[in-house]
């Protein structure tokens, strides 16, 4: 069993509020019979990774009231490789996963498991998990609870490489969005861009490997239905790959921080990153504010 600190990178100021948000987040929670339950590994049950993958995300709640995160125990999960017509044990490696922009909103922690020996192209793994003495494992994106969770790993030729995207959003509505709120979630009249692709479809090739980052200016953009939805960092409200921002028509703050773009927002940088590696895919999307505040008017 091992421990971490949490460690505060950013200045004081910043500390103290990510300190308030979780403490209002908990309240609020409470209020709201919120359940947040293990998450298990981020991908489908049968997947294909980049040769250079380091491992499968897993989402959990790791951290414990005295602010120290608690892996789990390493036996708890389990690394066969297919080799000789049979799936031989080849260990677990487990890494606490932290997002390149030092971002995160979310009860959840991330976790990077590999197998020991390291991924090579063309071979095939396995990886379980067994649930954590009274947590419960929800499939995310479902409503069905696992005791465990098995998903199998074909490790390609191919290698995932970084690059630069810029384009200009588009499908731009209007209507009620339900947003995540002080006392749980509110109903708000707002405008919205809704992107469909955050990335190529080349690059959400490799989707169940990646965790993705939204910049709006120097915010971290991960909005929620409401504060009981189980979103880890890296997942979108929207859809994997998808992302949908906003500017509401009246001040809806949560934790005295208005969650709906403001004027001085005018793009946002996307970021799809293979954990473990310095290879990520930028998209800067333009999101037009402009043409937005004329549909508001109308």
């Amino acid at each position: 069993m091992k421990r971490f600190a949490i460690r505060a990178r950013a200045n004081r100021a910043a500390a103290f509020l990510a300190l308030f948000l979780l403490v209002f987040e908990a309240e609020h929670a409470r209020a709201c019979s919120c359940d947040y339950p293990d998450l298990g590994f981020l991908a489908a049950p049968s997947i294909e990774v980049p040769a250079n993958a380091q491992g499968l995300l897993w989402a959990g709640v790791l951290r414990t009231a005295g602010g120290l995160i608690e892996l789990p125990p390493v036996n708890q999960f389990r690394v066969e490789q297919f080799a000789a017509g049979e799936w031989v044990s080849v260990g677990a490696k487990i890494n606490l996963f932290r997002d390149h922009r030092g971002s995160s909103d979310s009860f959840y922690d991330i976790l990077l498991v590999g197998p020991e020996t390291g991924f090579r192209p063309g071979t095939r793994f396995r990886f379980e998990y067994a649930a954590r003495e009274g947590r419960s494992l929800l499939r995310m994106g479902t409503t069905e609870y696992m005791s465990s969770q098995t998903i199998e790993v074909l490790v390609s030729e191919e290698e995932f490489r970084g690059s630069h995207i810029t384009h200009v959003a588009a499908e731009r509505e209007r209507g009620t969005l339900r947003v995540a709120a002080t006392g749980c979630h509110e109903e708000v009249e707002a405008s919205w861009v809704t992107v469909d692709e955050l990335v190529p479809a080349s690059v959400m090739r490799w989707q169940d490997s990646l965790f993705f980052s939204v910049m709006v200016g120097d915010r971290y953009w991960h909005p929620r239905r409401d504060l009981c939805q189980s979103l880890p960092p890296g997942r979108s409200w929207a859809g994997l790959g998808q992302c949908r921002f906003y500017w509401i028509e009246e001040e809806v703050r949560y934790s005295g921080i208005q969650l709906g773009l403001d004027g001085g927002d005018s793009g946002a940088v996307v970021y799809a990153w293979l954990p473990g590696t310095s290879e990520w895919v930028t998209t800067t999307n333009h999101l037009d504010l402009e043409r937005i505040r004329e549909q508001r008017s109308k």
